[in-house]
This record gives structure tokens, sequence and C-alpha cells, in this order.
């Protein structure tokens, strides 16, 4: 269930999501690319032909391990004015949600539009009385948001730290 003033906020920005189908390869192979420079700067010096290669491996190895660790996930392109500018894949059972990836364009973050669609997210998780994971890598910047949104830091895997978001637990109202 969507707040009205989230769904108004939505609609102001023209945020919106579209599932993505196999057309969309090419737009997500680009959201890859764009939305993480770090691995552009590990192939620096490289020619166009390496780089499209290597991109393409870690691309379709993202991809496989999504496809087996998350039978069922749901693959939604984020949309503002019908241009991608990014993605994001959930996985919903019985037990949980689990927020297995979202990124958008660098020039997209801290505009509010990751804040919105999360806060989706957890108003869907809390009114199915579900708890919502994720794994955030180490320094992102993105886990003061979560933080922000009520997630607690449960563990820590390799450079990930998991955290969790349980409804019994958010009593108090999420900050924009």
């Amino acid at each position: 269930m969507i707040s009205e003033s989230r769904l108004k906020l939505n609609q102001a920005r023209g945020v919106s999501l579209r599932p993505a189908d196999e057309m969309d390869r090419e737009t997500l192979f680009q959201l890859f690319i764009d939305c993480r420079p770090e691995l552009s700067t590990a192939v620096e010096g490289w020619d166009d032909t390496q780089r499209v290669s290597f991109f393409s491996i870690q691309f379709q190895a993202q991809q496989d391990q999504y496809q087996t660790s998350y039978p069922g996930a749901r693959f939604d392109i984020v949309l503002v004015a019908d241009q991608a500018i990014g993605q994001i894949c959930v996985s919903k059972t019985d037990e949980e949600f689990r927020l297995v990836d979202i990124v958008l364009l660098p020039m997209c973050r801290n505009q509010g539009i990751g804040t919105t669609l999360l806060q989706n997210l957890l108003d869907e998780a809390r009114h199915s009385n579900r708890a919502l994971s994720l794994s955030v890598r180490q320094g992102n910047p993105a886990y003061e948001l979560y933080r922000r949104l009520g997630f607690s830091k449960v563990g820590t895997q390799n450079i990930f730290d998991n955290m969790e978001w349980h409804p019994s637990r958010s009593n108090h109202q999420m900050q924009s």
C-alpha cells in the first residue's frame, strides 16, 4: 500500500517502474556500466573491445547469480519521463522481501528517487507484515539512507553489510 503523499511525489517527479523483459537487455547492460564507475576505473587503458568484453562478463555473472539465488525475483526498470534511469530487483517470499539490487544513474542520485522507491517497498512490506532485507557494500553512501529508513545491521559477509527492516520494529514515521 503506497501512501497518497508518496504516490503524488512519484507522479510529480514522473518516476515509474515497468517490468524488465528480454527486450531490455541492452538497457540493463548500459545501466550496469553507467551505474558502476568503480568498474570503469578498473579498466582504464583498455581498448573498447576489452572493456566491452569485461563488462559483458561481469554483467552476465551478475544476472546469472541473481537468477540462481533469487528465482522468481522481479526486475523493474526505473523510469523518469519514460527514460531509463535505473533498475530495482526485489525477491518476495512468504517470509520476507529481499532487495536484491537497486541502482540509479549517478546524475539521478541524491534527489529522493531512491528514498521514494524504498519507502514504497517498505509500505508494501509493512502491509504484508514481512521483513525486508538487503546487503550493501561497505562504504556505500546508501548505507546511511538505509539506516535512516529503519534498517539495522545484522551481520557482515566479506565486503557487504547485511541489513534488515522489520515492520514490528518500525513504529515511527519514516523521514522523506
